[in-house]
């Protein structure tokens, strides 16, 4: 040792043998819990059942994302030009009436759609057709009391 035995220097240094030697000891128990595996959270699947559970996820991945457009005139025509950028699932989930519909499609020529005029009025009758805004609801008719007759 270099250290002579009985000074301050010695009882640090075996301080430090010590607290290096758990520090290795924690680092051993530590990598020892990583290689042992976890049990499983589900029992293993039979191989039947695995291969029958592939195809529906492989329908799921493969599914064309256009189907649950209606058909219709157009309907090509935005799939075509539309669908270059986003997925139908945007048009479907915002209904809007003519004006809001003309007004998404000038903002969306201006983030770089292109087509025809044709092509774009042909996109607006499918949009407004299928795809129209919620029907706004009136207030009932106020309630009428009847009239006394004298």
């Amino acid at each position: 040792m270099f250290v002579k035995q009985g000074t301050k220097a010695a009882d640090l240094t075996n301080r430090f043998n010590i607290g290096q030697s758990f520090r290795v000891f924690v680092l051993f128990a530590v990598c020892a819990l990583l290689v042992v595996p976890a049990p499983a959270q589900q029992p293993a699947q039979p191989p039947a059942q695995q291969s029958a559970q592939q195809p529906s996820q492989q329908q799921k991945v493969h599914q064309d994302p256009n189907s649950d457009l209606p058909p219709g005139p157009g309907r090509d025509t935005f799939i075509r030009v539309c669908s270059k950028c986003h997925s139908p699932s945007n048009v479907m989930a915002n209904p809007q009436n003519q004006q809001g519909w003309e007004d998404t499609i000038t903002k969306m020529v201006g983030f770089g759609a292109t087509g025809t005029d044709a092509e774009f009025s042909e996109i607006l009758g499918y949009l407004v057709k299928n795809f129209p805004a919620p029907a706004a609801t009136s207030p009932a008719p106020a309630a009428t009391a009847p009239t006394a007759k004298h």
